[in-house]
């Protein structure tokens, strides 16, 4: 598939983070109509895309559809975009639900859009599926051992997707995302990265929190530079593919936290809270894959992306 002009393209998760980026960027390719599939658990429908003649929005849970059901909404849909998911966070308080939405959901989802005719899945998995916790980045070749339940749902997602298309021919990509960030990131009930908390904080002129002594570092990687990994995979890459959209570098949470009262000319402190399970790791993914596969690098630069985030918070 090489250009989504005239295509019908469906979006779960579409009120999301990401998703709204997205859909706002699928806008842009000329599609024939867009279908946006989000619960609002976690999201929120700007009113900019609903507006667009071109876009349906369904408020629905798509775990709790049946297959049929799926199939229907599926019908005349040429590329699926699979962004939904319970998320890390919540995975640590219920495991079974994250279970039950990211394997048995996905697993009817996927199977409804192949009989239904679908032409291409893309599915955003995570770094997570990996469950490395230290140096060296993390790689495509890399054997995976997910250590939580969401990295373990998130692994399990992309083998059924492999079975899929085994059983039904339907094309498919794979994207380990690392720490997405930017502008919109808390806009429902979904969890606040420490940007967010932190920016909101400043601007209150409160001390920015720093869990531990802030060594651990984390791979930062702008929303509108993955949004154009995502589009990329749908369009270029042959089926099968799996790559990382990932910065390749390492950011310790001090180093960033003082990049952000830099951006907020703050002359604030942070202040240490006790440490956590994430003390001492380094998170990081190579994107070599992505250079040589997609043709895709990241192109916002931390301090840029960070300040589009401050300027985008309420004063």
């Amino acid at each position: 598939m090489h250009s989504l002009q005239g295509k019908t393209c469906l979006v779960t998760g579409g009120a999301g983070f990401i998703g709204t980026h997205l859909v706002r960027a699928l806008l842009a390719h000329a599609p024939k109509s867009i279908i946006v599939l989000d619960s609002l658990k976690y999201g929120k429908i700007s009113k900019d895309i609903i507006a667009d003649g071109r876009v349906t929005f369904l408020q629905k849970d798509f775990s709790s559809e049946s297959e049929a059901s799926l199939r229907s909404i599926l019908t005349g849909v040429d590329v699926l975009f699979h962004l939904a998911a319970e998320k890390h966070n919540q995975s640590i308080d219920d495991p079974m639900l994250v279970y039950s939405v990211n394997i048995l959901g996905t697993s009817r989802l996927f199977e409804a859009a192949a009989v239904a005719g679908v032409r291409r899945i893309v599915f955003t998995s995570s770094l997570y599926a990996y469950g490395t916790m230290q140096l060296p980045a993390m790689k495509e070749s890399d054997t995976p051992r997910p250590r939580t339940p969401y990295g373990i749902s998130k692994l399990a997602g992309e083998h059924i997707l492999a079975t899929c298309s085994k059983t039904h021919g339907i094309e498919y990509a794979i994207l380990r995302l690392f720490f997405v960030y930017g502008p919109g990131q808390f806009p429902g009930m979904g969890y606040k990265s420490v940007i967010v908390k932190n920016f909101e904080r400043i601007r209150k002129n409160e001390a920015p929190v720093i869990v531990g002594d802030g060594t651990q570092s984390l791979d930062y990687v702008y929303v509108s530079d993955v949004v154009d990994g995502i589009l990329k995979a749908c369009l270029l890459v042959p089926s099968g593919t799996i790559v990382n959209l990932s910065s390749g570098v390492p950011t310790s949470i001090l180093s960033l936290t003082r990049l952000m009262l830099d951006i907020a000319q703050s002359p604030l402190k942070p202040v240490f809270a006790a440490p956590d399970w994430t003390s001492g790791t380094s998170r990081t993914g190579s994107n070599d894959e992505a250079r040589s596969i997609l043709g895709w690098e990241p192109v916002t630069g931390l301090e840029s992306g960070l300040r589009n985030v401050y300027q985008s918070l309420p004063s």
